[in-house]
């Protein structure tokens, strides 16, 4: 090849690599905007990833389906069928947004400390993602709950990445996406990692720019201020299992970043009212959520489900902190795994055996940032064996809260850390040139070892058999070696690949709420509603379909009802059918609530560790003061002389009544 050939190819990829750097910095540039943009228009345009089009399944819509792509998830249950009702019964309610939803329960329920639910108080600020609910309709308010949540994951996610890497674009795109897709969050995102990653991520950024802004006056002001609603907005829903490893997560952050600053900045009488203004701030309206939540705090704690779960660790197989290979399978088949499901199984992506390995070489560069790596390293290593084993002292257990954390839970602090710490190896071994070939042969084949042991001994041949797994496990061999010499790019590109195909397709694509309002049952039930407010509902079944997830449609719509989800129990309610508390180890729990009516005694069932059946005698009805009831079944044969079923509709299409109860 002539010289001049050689200088004209190398001049085109120049220009091509120039493009493409300005319009990547064009983009970061006005990241902001464009973000506000682009949430903007996915408001008006009502789309959401929530799993609601599921409601299909249970009730026949009257109109097309609400999933313009992708497929609504039944196993995000906790979403589509707990947390997505309760947040649009807040708007239906008698009583909108209140901190106590009269709907849910005989007793109602406080929908703040488990559900962090959109209520009117100011306890709201620090929830930004439930603003939309409180002025918008039911479509519009839930797109802004999931686009708003999404958008703010992917900013802090961005300035988290910028941190760690020391500001090298390229690799905190790619970690932003690492992040934001991650299966853990996808799978879990309505939930406890979606709420924690965002949470701990924002107070871990507002510090850093506290600090990073320290000489101008009005940001550290607005930093402060962030930093402060952040602390705020952690603390609920309440999920001591996530939230504790994260406090810790942050607690680390908060000290690197003090010690990174601590000789760069002089702090003065006007810092310190700053600083002391905010953590006033953040008291107050801790002792104010307190007051809030009081009432419902003994209700919890003192439950046998989750109330008394104590947890010393080693409750996962050998191997669990591989479990990732699973993550690519997972969007696209039901796993067949006993006591597991996709949302169990996900987990961060990660490369922490082969980024310790490299810990030699580094310090021997004396790579400025280990501390970091270090910090990370060790929270890693030390949550991969407290899944694994049960090595600590019961005493350090309750004083650290570790009892509160299973090993299941534990595996998610592991894996975003393992993550955390793989995003920064990527951009300081790309700095420094990475190890060299033989050694990072040496440490891949290994590592690859390891995972087959992990599709051998951790579960994962449930999902598919081995041989299904061998091009999984030699993709994560060659990225462990391309992250090892230091090659971005070719990292990045198939990094890409593996984040896309893992984390894009988990949540449908879907438009509106109306899945669960546009269909004949709901608006039978918000017209009975309307003429008789406060009437109390339940929902039954029979021995082989029972209907609790009915009973959550009916709060769903604004009318009250007695069965489908007691996020911590009604002990007055089931005090009334049990007085003598028989059955209190049954229902003293968070559970999904069933109803059947017999003419035997009345009697409760536990059928999992959070959920129960009640088996109603027909005439303690009344003690519950039930005035309508849906079901499948044909109630009038449970007619006696003192109750009478009155049928007020025909069956609708999914075969479904509203019948009134009449008392002798």
């Amino acid at each position: 090849m002539s010289d001049n050939l050689k200088m004209r190819q190398f001049h085109k990829k120049s220009i091509f690599y120039d493009l493409t750097k300005n319009c990547v910095d064009t983009v970061l540039k006005f990241r902001y905007l464009i973000a506000l943009v682009v949430f903007i228009v996915l408001v008006l345009l009502k789309v959401n990833g929530s799993s609601i089009g599921y409601w299909s399944n249970y009730v026949a819509p009257s109109a097309k389906s609400t999933v313009v792509a992708g497929n609504a998830q039944g196993i995000r249950s906790d979403e589509w069928s707990v947390l997505t009702p309760i947040f649009l019964s807040q708007q239906n309610s008698d009583t909108p947004f209140s901190i106590i939803n009269p709907d849910i329960t005989l007793s109602g329920q406080n929908v703040v400390i488990t559900l962090d639910a959109p209520v009117k108080d100011i306890y709201d600020i620090s929830k930004p993602q439930n603003w939309g609910f409180l002025f918008l309709d039911s479509d519009h308010g839930l797109a802004w709950y999931w686009d708003m949540k999404l958008i703010l994951i992917i900013m802090l996610s961005f300035e988290l990445c910028m941190m760690i890497t020391k500001r090298n674009k390229l690799i905190s795109v790619l970690g932003t996406a690492w992040i934001a897709l991650s299966p853990a969050v996808q799978w879990w995102f309505a939930q406890h990692v979606g709420n924690n990653v965002f949470y701990a991520e924002a107070i871990i950024v507002t510090f850093y720019y506290f600090f990073r802004y320290f000489d101008k006056i009005y940001l550290k002001i607005l930093f402060a201020f962030l930093f402060g609603l952040s602390c705020i907005g952690f603390v609920m829903p309440f999920y001591p299992a996530i939230q504790v490893p994260f406090v810790f997560l942050c607690i680390i952050f908060i000290v690197l970043i003090i010690t990174d600053y601590k000789k760069k900045i002089k702090i003065r009488k006007r810092d310190i009212f700053i600083i002391g203004g905010t953590a006033v701030f953040v008291l107050l309206m801790l002792a104010h959520l307190y007051l809030i939540i009081k009432s419902a705090i003994p209700l919890m704690t003192n439950t046998v489900y989750p109330g008394k779960r104590v947890s010393a660790g080693g409750s996962t197989p050998p191997f669990t902190f591989n479990m990732f290979l699973s993550n690519v399978f997972l969007p696209y088949i039901n796993t067949q795994i006993p006591n597991e499901n996709s949302c169990e199984l996900s987990n961060f992506f990660n490369f922490l055996p082969g980024v310790i390995l490299t810990f030699p070489i580094l310090f021997r560069r004396k790579t400025v940032s280990m501390k970091y790596a270090i910090s990370l390293a060790v929270y890693s290593v030390f949550f991969a064996l407290f899944m694994t084993f049960s090595f600590l002292p019961n005493i350090v257990d309750k004083i650290t809260l570790l009892s509160y954390v299973t090993g299941t839970r534990a595996a998610i602090a592991y894996g975003f850390s393992a993550m955390l710490l793989s995003i920064w190896a990527l951009a300081e071994l790309s700095r420094s040139g990475g190890v060299n070939r033989f050694y990072a042969i040496l440490v891949s084949s290994a590592v690859a070892v390891s995972y087959y042991a992990t599709v051998q001994f951790a579960g994962l041949k449930g999902i598919f058999q081995v041989r299904d797994y061998l091009i999984v496990i030699l993709v994560f061999a060659l990225l462990n070696y391309l992250l090892m010499r230091g090659r971005k790019w070719a990292f990045s590109a198939i990094m890409a690949v593996v984040i896309v195909v893992s984390g894009t397709t988990i949540n449908p694509i879907n438009i509106g709420a109306q899945a669960i309002f546009n269909n004949t049952l709901s608006k039978e039930i918000q017209q009975l509603d309307k003429s008789d407010k406060g009437a109390v509902w339940m929902a039954v079944g029979n021995q082989t379909e029972t209907l609790g997830t009915i009973g959550i449609l009916i709060y769903a719509n604004g009318a009250k009802s007695i069965d489908g989800i007691d996020n911590y129990p009604d002990m007055k309610k089931w005090s009334l059918i049990d007085p003598q508390h028989k059955y209190a180890d049954v229902y003293n729990r968070s559970a999904h609530v069933t109803s059947q009516i017999v003419t035997s005694s009345t009697k409760f069932v536990l059928e999992g560790v959070n959920a129960f059946d009640v088996n109603i005698n027909v005439n303690d009805l009344k003690k519950l003061n039930v005035k309508y009831v849906v079901s499948n079944n044909n109630l009038t044969t449970f007619d006696n002389s003192n109750v009478n079923f009155k049928a007020l509709f025909a069956p609708d299409s999914s075969n479904y009544t509203v019948y009134q109860i009449t008392y002798s």
